[in-house]
């Protein structure tokens, strides 16, 4: 089975972004009550003996959560309703519903009251089924044949004389819907008569859990679900007696890197020498990198606004692991501390913030500065992460790059790498002068920027332009550069003149700065 960093997708997910999952509609047959007929006896020592009891009924507290609100502490009541006895099976619908509303996930708003146990139950002499399979719950069998055919085709879940089990199942993508892969296990609680029984399933991203868990003297006794998108637990609820909820794996992604042209037009005046980024091995330098953002507004109908972000400051240490023969060197950056200030700096804000602390972005880099690869592994990450990832990572260029020939003060170079940006591509171009160079110090000027991006919009057009000013300090022997930064994205609406409904002129602008400084 395709692992989902240890939590695989819940069988009842059809509206979480992607992929629609063709479900079969529940069917609970009607209860059959007071039919003279053979009903099967189960023995009093499987772990589902009391789950059959007339009028049944499971009250938990909810005893744990991630990422749900439980204050007040929700109440999760379990019942088995429908239910239909012949000689050789039992079975029912089992439901588990809470007292009050738990929130919702994604970007769908789907109720996490959704992910509560759902699912047919049939009992036998050998074990317990579940009329469930990858991502689909069955309706209930409508007789005993099959019940028995359903029994035959399907893995047990528990048996009447409890081991534990550990099984996978995988579907193939058919049509437009996506493969899926599923898993189900049985294993005892603690060190008591507890027996549980897991469900989990993934499509994609999205993956979720369900567990039950029974006693043979006291029938259910807890359970729990989580909800968990990219390896990251979205929602997860514990109650009774069962195992806790999950902990988000750690989040690891590479991120973009550049890969320029570097073409020397002028070598400078003077004594050259070749300038590079060099440093030793296990060497390491605390570094802080901080964030700034304003953003300006005017929809050209007399609405102004302007904005300041909140300050995003990440310190930490890098430390270089390795140096290949050719000079390229690989070191981490490790997050210690990750804060925002500023007047929009809500708690809610530095608490999606805090989930970088402990963060690592690994870079390997090249003597001349350009980048080879890079990633991030966040440790401890909330489903915000990738947002705030996404908000930093692409203002976080360390280093610019260098000629490899020799030059000197007065020198200046071009960088172009291709990109692409609002669905055009375009070709960056990075303009860099070595200011000056004095001893183990260098000092060199770029300004970055791209032709302007220009899309027809109803009634006029639409254009888009970005430039950068950056100042880059390099000092032989160590590592990370000091480098501060300004970005302006301007995006403008111009009419059309002469049209029947011209488009309104409007002007939205993006400024961004950031700093990295090492001691």
């Amino acid at each position: 089975m395709r692992a989902m960093r240890g939590l695989t997708l819940l069988v009842f997910v059809t509206a979480c972004g992607g992929p629609q999952l063709a479900a079969t509609p529940l069917v609970v047959p009607v209860d059959e009550d007071g039919v003279d007929r053979e009903q099967l006896e189960i023995a009093p020592t499987a772990p589902y003996a009391t789950l059959f009891a007339k009028g049944q009924r499971w009250q938990f507290t909810v005893t744990d959560a991630v990422e749900v609100g439980i204050d007040p502490r929700p109440i999760i009541t379990c019942e088995l309703v429908a239910q239909r006895a012949f000689a050789t099976a039992r079975m029912g619908f089992l439901t588990c519903e809470a007292d009050r509303a738990l929130g919702t996930l994604g970007p769908d708003g789907v109720s996490f009251n959704r992910a509560l146990p759902r699912v047919g139950v049939i009992a036998t002499a050998q074990g317990l089924w579940f009329t469930e399979h990858l991502a689909t719950v069955s309706p209930l069998p409508d007789d005993e044949a099959g019940v028995v055919a359903w029994t035959t085709a399907e893995p047990m879940r528990l048996a009447a004389t409890p081991a534990p089990v550990a099984l996978t199942a995988h579907a193939d993508a058919v049509g437009t819907e996506p493969p899926i892969d599923g898993r189900i296990d049985a294993f005892p609680l603690d060190a008591g008569d507890v027996w549980c029984t897991s469900t989990e399933s993934s499509v994609g991203n999205m993956a979720a859990r369900w567990v039950l868990c029974m006693s043979a003297k006291r029938g259910l006794v807890g359970g729990s679900t989580a909800m968990a998108t990219r390896g990251i637990v979205t929602g997860a609820l514990s109650w009774g007696e069962a195992p806790p909820p999950p902990q988000s794996q750690p989040f690891a992604t590479p991120l973009d890197v550049e890969h320029p042209t570097v073409t020397l037009e002028q070598p400078g005046k003077g004594k050259r020498a070749v300038l590079a980024f060099t440093a030793a091995v296990d060497s390491a330098q605390p570094v802080a990198y901080e964030l700034t953002s304003r953003a300006a507004s005017d929809n050209g109908a007399g609405t102004k606004a302007e904005v300041e972000q909140p300050v995003t400051l990440l310190q930490g240490e890098a430390r270089v692991t390795a140096i290949e023969p050719g000079g390229r060197l690989r070191y981490t950056f490790t997050v210690a501390d990750a804060t925002a200030t500023g007047a929009r700096a809500t708690p809610a804000v530095q608490a999606s913030l805090t989930t970088l602390v402990g963060a690592a972005f690994t870079t390997t880099v090249d003597p001349d500065g350009k980048v080879a690869t890079s990633e991030v592994v966040v440790p401890h990450p909330s489903p915000m992460t990738p947002r705030v990832l996404a908000g930093i990572t692409e203002s976080m260029t360390t280093f610019v790059a260098l000629p490899t020939e020799p030059i000197a003060v007065g020198a200046t170079w071009t960088a172009t790498y291709d990109s692409r940006i609002g669905g055009h591509d375009v070709v960056i171009t990075a303009r860099s002068k070595l200011v000056s160079r004095k001893g183990a110090v260098a000092v060199i000027a770029t300004t970055v920027s791209h032709p302007p991006i220009v899309s027809p919009v109803d009634g006029g057009q639409a254009q888009l332009a970005t430039t950068a000013t950056i100042t880059t300090v390099i000092t032989a022997g160590r590592l990370v550069p000091t480098r501060a930064s300004e970005e302006k994205v301007i995006a403008t609406i111009e009419p059309t003149p002469g049209v029947a409904n011209p488009a309104r002129r409007e002007r939205h602008e993006l400024v961004r700065r950031t700093r990295w400084l090492p001691k």
